[in-house]
């Protein structure tokens, strides 16, 4: 991801939603300086940004949405490879069905949690009710395409993350994007 970011200042906010690689602007810090008792928009001329949660500052007149382009075709020209992808995720009358645009080597190792949030006029709220979910089941399917995992029960009104750390297709490929997040506003009948 690259540009201004509102998502949370600690510096593993992006991977935390799920982005690899980031080079932001108004991450880990705000995007103004003072200068000569001035307060400067550095967004655009000599831009401040953080780098996968690194602050770095420019200062020879580089201009921030060049920077921020140059990072993401940079991004494009390492990834060139079809990348493996999670290309949907739907919810079943018991839990969750995850398609892949390539077979998984294996199935992978699960980890789900659930929160909401306070919702409220101000912007932002801590997670409330975080609580950790343990599938009944999983199973891959015959093609290595499909992963159906069963929960006892699904909550709605609750924000699902599913985590697939470590997995990968069977030609040895990472998945891009390896943290699914599901929001369920309504329960399907059983």
């Amino acid at each position: 991801i690259a540009g201004k970011w509102q998502l949370g200042n600690q510096p593993d906010s992006p991977q935390h939603f799920g982005f690899e690689k980031s080079c932001l602007w108004q991450h880990t810090r705000g995007g103004r300086s003072n200068e000569n008792g001035k307060r400067i928009d550095r967004r655009f001329v000599n831009p401040l940004l953080e780098f996968n949660g690194k602050e770095k500052d420019f200062t020879n007149g580089e201009y921030g949405p060049q920077v921020c382009t140059d990072f993401i075709c940079d991004f494009i020209d390492e990834n060139k490879k079809k990348p493996f992808l999670a290309s949907g995720v739907s919810l079943t009358k018991d839990g969750f069905k995850i398609t892949f645009n390539s077979p998984l080597k294996e199935a992978p190792k699960l980890k789900l949690s659930r929160h909401t949030y306070h919702y409220h006029e101000a912007y932002g709220s801590p997670k409330v009710d975080l609580k950790n979910v343990d599938p009944t089941n999983s199973q891959l399917s015959s093609d290595g395409k499909t992963l159906t995992i069963t929960l006892s029960e699904i909550t709605a009104r609750r924000l699902y993350t599913i985590e697939l750390k470590g997995t990968t297709d069977i030609q040895g490929l990472p998945l891009m994007g390896n943290i699914l997040r599901y929001n369920v506003v309504k329960t399907r009948p059983k």
